[in-house]
C-alpha cells in the first residue's frame, strides 16, 4: 500500500529520536516519526507528511499506552519546544539517552568492544537547568509574553515558570516584563522584518565596473515597483 497524507495507520513505537519523536514502522517497513509518543505505545496515527523512505504522523488514538508513559507535569508540554520527555518516566528517559550514546559510539563512530557503564541518575528531576534563553514578544492584545518557542517555529508559548529552571528565573522574568510595561520599551518583532530581492538595471550595469575598480557604487535615488510579496519578503524591480 502506498502511504499518503491523512492515511490512518496502526503503529507500535519501537524507538525514539533525539528530538523526542517515537518511531514505528508500517507493514511496508516505512519509518513513521510521531511526536509525543513513547516506546511501547500501540497507536492509531494520522499521516501528516510523506517522504521517500519515511513519514511524519500525529497521534489520533492511544490504543495501548506504553508502560513508561506518565501524565506530563507541565501544562505547556507538547505546545512548548523547551523539553521533550515529560510524558515518560525518568527511568525510561535514561534508557533512551543511554541508547543514544551507545548508538553514537558503535553505529556512527564504528567502535567495537566498548564497555558502557549505566547512566548515573540524578536525585533532582526538576529545577536542574542553570541556563535559559527567553524570547520576548507581544500577544494579539499587545501584552508582553515570554517563554519558549513552539517546536520548530518562532511562535512564543507564554511560560513564566518552567519546572526545569530554577525558581529565581521566574522572578527575573516577571521583573523584566514589569519593566517593559512601565517603560513602554519597544519589543523587536521579527515578523516585521522585510527581506527584499531586488532587480536593478543600474546595479547590473555597474557590476563589471565595480569588479574592475573594486569599489561599491550605489545610485542616490532609484524607483522600484513591488512585483511580488509573500509573507515578510518583497521582490522589487527597478523602474
Amino acid at each position: 500500500m502506498t502511504l499518503k497524507k491523512n492515511d490512518i495507520v496502526n503503529l507500535t513505537i519501537t524507538s525514539a529520536t533525539a528530538e523526542g519523536s517515537g518511531v514505528g514502522r508500517t507493514d511496508d517497513g516505512i519509518a513513521v516519526f510521531v511526536q509525543g509518543s513513547a516506546i511501547g505505545d500501540e497507536l492509531k496515527v494520522r499521516i501528516l507528511k510523506v517522504k521517500k523512505t519515511y513519514a511524519f504522523g500525529k497521534i489520533e488514538e492511544i490504543l495501548v499506552p506504553s508502560k513508561a508513559r506518565i501524565t506530563p507535569d507541565c501544562e505547556n508540554f507538547m505546545k512548548c519546544g523547551g523539553c521533550t520527555w515529560r510524558h515518560i518516566s525518568y527511568e525510561e528517559e535514561g534508557k533512551i539517552k543511554q541508547q543514544r550514546v551507545e548508538d553514537a559510539v558503535t553505529r556512527i563512530g564504528g567502535l567495537d568492544n566498548v564497555v558502557f557503564k549505566p547512566i548515573i541518575s540524578s536525585d533532582n528531576i526538576t529545577r536542574y537547568r542553570n541556563k535559559a534563553q527567553y524570547p520576548v514578544g507581544l500577544d494579539r492584545d499587545g501584552n508582553v509574553v515570554t517563554g519558549f518557542y513552539s517546536f520548530h517555529s518562532h511562535r512564543i508559548i507564554n511560560c513564566t515558570d518552567c519546572i526545569l529552571q530554577p525558581e529565581i528565573f521566574a522572578s527575573v522574568i516577571e521583573i523584566t516584563k514589569d519593566f517593559i510595561a512601565k517603560t513602554n520599551t519597544e519589543i523587536y518583532d521579527e515578523t516585521m522584518d522585510i527581506q527584499m530581492e531586488i532587480e536593478s538595471k543600474t546595479a547590473r550595469d555597474l557590476r563589471s565596473y565595480n569588479e574592475q575598480e573594486q569599489e561599491i557604487l550605489f545610485p542616490r535615488e532609484c524607483e522600484f515597483e513591488i512585483v511580488k510579496r509573500k509573507g515578510n519578503r518583497l521582490w522589487l524591480k527597478e523602474i
